[in-house]
């Protein structure tokens, strides 16, 4: 008997705790209750680093309340017996920082998981030393993070099988909400601009962008097309942060080399998300050994999701239109499910990679009878964040990594 090989599962923006070690005890500054905005700020002029120092701010847990439940169901369901378990790892992560970044610490802890299991006794007898593979799970953005990890690693990767789940492979709109407005205040809206990973999120699907006349008619990496306000909220953190005084300055002079310097940081941060996307859109992942049915990519579906964007000019320059009633609800999704469709966060068209793939979708018709609990979840939350609770995906898992 084959062994399945040890799971790392990858979660989603946000669903890792952040805690800051500079404090005494550790301060948790990032959960699921806490959302401080102030220290999980990153520094305009060196966006590695927090804009409050000091400070020494690392990944902590992930969410139980959205992943417990299909973890430990892994962990039973995949081991052969109590004295034969089948490790399934949890990678958190820095959910801030770029992409390329968490792929190498990534990379890392891959190695390290294989190691770790050449050490137990039932995977050596196995032949496990011989084989040294991983299956990959990733949830939202964790799903990009594989798919990054993957494309720069090619045949070197010791991957076997991959499941995402609701991945944003062409982004989401609700990427770009976060950015312009803020989904629940003020502070968070600041945050979001100055944190380098939600600008990987943002929506490059032909369905549902329309850039007006008299802009540039590119793509949302191009800061030609970018509301002002955003440059502006990194100018005000430079003026607010910067060690140099020059920066800090009130005067005409000062505020001009801000300006610049903002569109500078702007500029740089949509040019590296762009590149990772096109390294997403011409993976291949052939080129890993993967071949259709070694990828299970699960999509919701149903879900009100926004599902367009408009891009108006205007004296000030570019205008997001996120005021009229451009989602699709539940009620309105025609099956098979159209672009016009979504899980609450990604739509339909941004879920689906340019590669051939195990394609799943599923919707909350598909909640088992006996999932009371993850039912009373599901009322107050969109399928996006709840999808891996769903019994059906578990069991897609299951079947997909045995």
């Amino acid at each position: 008997m084959t062994l399945p090989n040890p799971v790392i599962f990858v979660p989603g923006v946000t669903a890792t705790d952040l805690r800051d070690l500079y404090a005494l005890p550790p301060d948790k500054v990032w959960s699921l209750l806490v959302q401080n905005y102030d220290r999980v700020g990153l520094h305009p002029e060196d966006l590695r680093y927090e804009a409050q120092q000091p400070a020494q701010v690392r990944p902590d847990q992930i969410y139980e309340i959205a992943y417990r439940e299909m973890v430990l169901d892994l962990r039973h369901d995949l081991s052969p017996a109590a004295d034969q378990p089948v490790p399934v790892y949890l990678f958190g992560y820095d959910w801030r920082q770029p992409l390329e970044v968490t792929q190498a610490r990534l990379k890392a802890f891959v190695a390290e998981v294989i190691e770790k299991t050449c050490l137990m006794r039932h995977y050596a007898a196995d032949g496990y030393l011989q084989r040294r593979k991983i299956n990959l799970i990733g949830h939202s953005m964790g799903g990009l993070v594989i798919t990054g990890y993957l494309a720069s690693e090619g045949a070197a990767a010791p991957v076997e099988r991959v499941a995402t789940l609701a991945t944003p492979f062409k982004g989401s709109f609700e990427a770009v909400e976060k950015l312009i407005l803020g989904t629940t205040n003020r502070r968070e809206r600041e945050a979001a601009r100055l944190t380098p990973s939600l600008y990987y999120l943002i929506p490059s699907m032909t369905q549902g962008i329309t850039i007006g006349p008299g802009l540039p008619q590119t793509d949302m990496f191009d800061p030609a097309l970018w509301q002002r306000g955003v440059a502006d909220t990194l100018a005000e953190a430079l003026r607010l942060r910067s060690a140099d005084p020059a920066l800090a300055k009130d005067t005409q002079a000062a505020q001009t080399a801000r300006a610049a310097k903002a569109n500078q940081v702007l500029a740089e941060l949509l040019a590296q998300a762009r590149d990772h996307r096109k390294r997403i859109d011409s993976f291949d992942p052939a080129a890993c050994g993967l071949q259709p049915q070694d990828w299970l990519c699960v999509i919701g579906t149903g879900d009100r999701t926004r599902i367009r964007l408009r891009i108006d000019d205007s004296p000030v320059g570019p205008t997001f239109d996120l005021t009229s009633p451009d989602t699709v609800s539940g009620d309105e999704v025609i099956m098979p499910p159209n672009w016009e469709s979504g899980d609450g966060t990604v739509p339909l068209a941004g879920a689906q990679p340019n590669f051939a793939v195990t394609q799943k979708v599923v919707s909350r018709k598909d909640w088992g009878w006996l999932e009371l609990k993850d039912k009373v979840l599901d009322a107050g939350a969109a399928l996006h964040g709840i999808l891996p609770n769903m019994n059906k995906v578990q069991d897609l898992l299951r079947n997909h990594l045995r």
